[in-house]
């Protein structure tokens, strides 16, 4: 399946923007599948261990099985064939987990033959549309979507996220590791670890941020830091030969400039020096 087939059933089948928290609720007429979805014996499921939603509330799952023992699942998951005869999940984990708690022996499934990587787009789209993933896994996501192919463009166009925001979040893995490991499993906001990347402590205010701090606090931290640091230098280039009664500086209004521009620099200033100019 070529990239643009992969999108346009993407486009199709699994935008969802409206999708209550239930996950119970009848599927659309829009979506497409429905009449194609068969049981499947829930021991005859796994999950994906490369889905990018690696955590999950418990709350939410107790209370989801709880709805699912009253209504049933209405909405199948979706699933690949795996190499020993059984599924792989590729969309809904949420409602596998559920459902094994309300003590479902089988769930709805539709059946699709995908690649690893049609997978990973599937699922990160699905959870990226439901919002589903904490930034870090977000974050993690959308690079591994760029890394077998996607632009941020295509990404922005089939979640409906601003390639901005996409630019933005990516920020987030210029952070140290083990910051983004402990992230990953904390209740932080996007706005917690998009303030980090501006710090140059990041390590001093993530353990503030652990012991409470605010997003608010957070940015007038990084807000004050800058303060401090004050308005960068701007770059000098400085010549003063030895034994003579010069010096030439070259002063740029950034802070750096490559040899080649002070070389310009200079030129410019000797093709506008008057003759006999006492200036």
């Amino acid at each position: 399946m070529s990239k643009k087939q992969l999108l346009e059933m993407v486009k199709e089948d699994f935008q969802m923007p409206d999708l209550p928290d239930d996950e119970t609720t009848p599927l659309r007429p829009r979506t497409k599948g429905l009449n194609s979805a068969r049981l499947i014996p829930i021991t005859d499921l796994s999950p994906d261990p490369d889905q990018p939603r690696k955590t999950f509330d418990e709350e939410k799952l107790k209370e989801l099985a709880t709805s699912i023992k009253e209504k049933g699942i209405i909405q199948p998951i979706t699933v690949r064939p795996s190499d020993n005869g059984k599924y792989v999940i590729v969309v809904g984990e949420r409602r596998f987990r559920a459902a094994q708690k309300a003590d479902l022996r089988e769930i709805p499934c539709i059946v699709r033959e995908l690649t690893g990587e049609e997978t990973l787009i599937l699922q990160m789209i699905e959870n990226l549309q439901r919002e589903d993933l904490n930034p870090v896994e977000e974050a993690r996501g959308i690079k591994r979507l760029i890394d077998i192919g996607l632009t941020q463009t295509d990404i922005s166009r089939i979640v409906g996220k601003s390639q901005p925001s996409i630019s933005q979040i990516l920020k987030i893995l210029t952070l140290p590791e083990n910051i983004l490991r402990e992230a990953e499993v904390t209740d932080v906001s996007k706005e917690h670890l998009l303030q980090l990347t501006k710090s140059e402590k990041p390590e001093q205010l993530w353990q503030e941020i652990k012991q409470g701090k605010t997003a608010r606090e957070t940015k007038k931290e990084v807000e004050k830091e800058k303060h401090l640091r004050g308005r960068p230098k701007n770059f000098r280039y400085l010549y003063s030969p030895k034994g003579k009664m010069f010096k030439v500086t070259v002063e740029f209004r950034k802070t750096h400039a490559e040899g080649d521009e002070v070389r310009a620099a200079l030129n410019e200033t000797l093709n506008n020096l008057q003759p006999n100019s006492n200036s």
